[in-house]
């Protein structure tokens, strides 16, 4: 059972393992450590347990925290985003007919972005001598675009700025907005998508819904309203 701090639920005196924060991440690790019979304690700051898959409630409804991937809506216009690279395309053009071309380049560079983060990745496993004379040009395509902002690639593509809005409506999904942001990181998020998406039965609130009992059956607690102030270091 998720508990609250504000409760005065009282933690036990030893746990294996103290997780940081209950998003996707923490509570995965947690659960895993869990099967492994580990006893965790999963700390969160919000009222609430689930970083970006919790959902609010409101008069019987329910919203999910994460953006949802597949239309983006601006003012009374919507624009779905279908699964596939030339169905994604082939939409685009719909409400787009006149900027066929800058769709088409858009959705080259994203692939030719992604692609070359295989390379920069690998140059940082080469022992340092062979990186001394690969490394640089293997990592100059990814940084280029990884230095530039996603608005300011988009500029350069096609000045529709409904166009570039509709594109760059997933920013939720890494943070930060359009002018701010990375192209590498919007090319993979991006990228990712194109093959479509999943989504739980029952909302994004079944997550942790279905990882909390993994994390209590080995005597772990992920506690609520109980924010970080310090971390403490004893013997390393």
């Amino acid at each position: 059972m998720i508990q609250s701090y504000k409760k005065k639920f009282k933690p036990e005196e030893n746990y294996d393992t103290i997780v940081i924060g209950s998003g996707i991440g923490g509570l995965t690790t947690a659960a895993f450590l869990a099967k492994e019979g580990k006893k965790v304690l999963v700390l969160e700051r919000h009222y609430t347990a689930g970083g970006f898959t919790h959902v609010s409630k409101r008069k019987g409804y329910e919203w999910d925290v994460g953006r949802v991937y597949d239309r983006i809506i601006i003012g009374k216009k919507e624009y779905e985003f279908v699964k596939g690279v030339e169905q994604f395309k082939n939409q685009l053009f719909t409400y787009f007919p006149e900027e066929k071309a800058a769709i088409t380049k858009y959705v080259d560079l994203v692939f030719a972005v992604v692609k070359s983060m295989g390379s920069f990745y690998s140059a940082k496993a080469l022992p340092p001598i062979f990186s001394r004379f690969f490394g640089g040009k293997m990592r100059k395509k990814y940084l280029h675009y990884a230095t530039k902002t996603t608005h300011e690639v988009l500029q350069s593509i096609t000045q529709n700025e409904t166009l570039i809005k509709v594109l760059t409506g997933q920013y939720g999904d890494y943070g930060l907005p359009p002018k701010k942001s990375s192209f590498a990181m919007h090319a993979a998020v991006v990228r990712h998508y194109l093959n479509g998406g999943s989504f739980p039965i029952g909302g994004s609130s079944q997550i942790v819904k279905t990882i909390d009992p993994v994390i209590e059956k080995a005597g772990g607690t992920i506690l609520i309203n109980a924010e970080v102030d310090q971390i403490l270091i004893q013997k390393n």
